[in-house]
C-alpha cells in the first residue's frame, strides 16, 4: 500500500512539474523579431520594492527609474522553474553592457509572495546577479503595461529617459535582439558626445 502510494505522488509531482514547464514555455514564441514601440509608455508599477539578496554597492534603488538616459527593464516571474533558470543569462548581459553604463531594472512577480525565490537566493541557489530585484507585490506589471505581450521573447523592453518604449524583444534570446539592443545604445551614446561638443 506505501509502495503504490509513493509511485502515486511521485507521478503527481512529476505531472505537476511537466504543467508549470509547459505553462512557462507556451506563452515563449521563437520570433527573433526586434519590435519598435515608439510613443508608448513604459509604466513602473507603484508596488515595488527593492531585494537585494547580494549585498550591491552603488545602488541607486528608484532613482534608476527616472535615470536621465536609456535603461533596460526585464520581467522575471520567479515563481517558474524554468524562468527562474535564466536569471544566469543576465549575469552575462550585465557584463556585455558594463561600458554602456545603462541601468537594467529586473521586475520580479510571484505566485507564493516571493517566499520560494527568497528562499532560494538565501541558500544561494540563485546567481549572484549585481543587479537588485524589484518585487512586483500587486503583480501589476502587464496591467500597467497592457501593450507588453505575454510572451517570453517580449518581457524585455528598452526605454529612453521619458520612460518611452524603444525596442521590445529580450536580449538574452537571440544575437538578433542583441544586435539591436546595442546599435541604440551606441546611437545614443554618439548622440551625448556630439550635444556635449555643441
Amino acid at each position: 500500500m506505501k509502495n503504490i502510494s509513493y509511485r502515486l505522488a511521485t507521478i503527481i509531482a512529476i505531472s505537476l512539474t511537466s504543467i508549470i514547464l509547459q505553462s512557462c514555455s507556451s506563452n515563449d514564441t521563437k520570433k527573433e523579431a526586434v519590435v519598435r514601440r515608439e510613443g508608448v509608455k513604459f509604466i513602473f508599477p507603484d508596488s515595488l520594492i527593492a531585494y537585494r539578496p547580494f549585498g550591491i554597492e552603488n545602488f541607486a534603488g528608484r532613482q534608476d527609474f527616472e535615470a536621465n538616459t536609456l535603461r533596460i527593464v526585464t520581467f522575471i516571474d520567479v515563481s517558474c522553474p524554468s524562468c527562474l533558470s535564466e536569471i544566469k543569462n543576465w549575469e552575462k548581459v550585465e557584463q556585455k553592457l558594463k561600458k554602456y553604463n545603462v541601468p537594467i531594472i529586473v521586475i520580479c512577480q510571484s505566485e507564493d509572495k516571493f517566499e520560494t525565490f527568497k528562499f532560494l537566493c538565501e541558500q544561494k541557489k540563485i546567481p549572484e546577479l549585481k543587479l537588485p530585484f524589484y518585487l512586483d507585490l500587486k503583480n501589476a506589471f502587464f496591467e500597467k503595461n497592457s501593450s507588453l505581450s505575454a510572451a517570453k521573447n517580449q518581457h524585455t523592453v528598452l526605454i529612453d529617459q521619458n520612460n518611452n518604449m524603444l525596442i521590445l524583444g529580450d536580449f538574452t534570446f537571440s544575437k538578433t535582439i542583441e544586435n539591436a539592443y546595442i546599435e541604440e545604445l551606441n546611437t545614443h551614446n554618439h548622440t551625448l558626445k556630439r550635444n556635449e561638443q555643441n
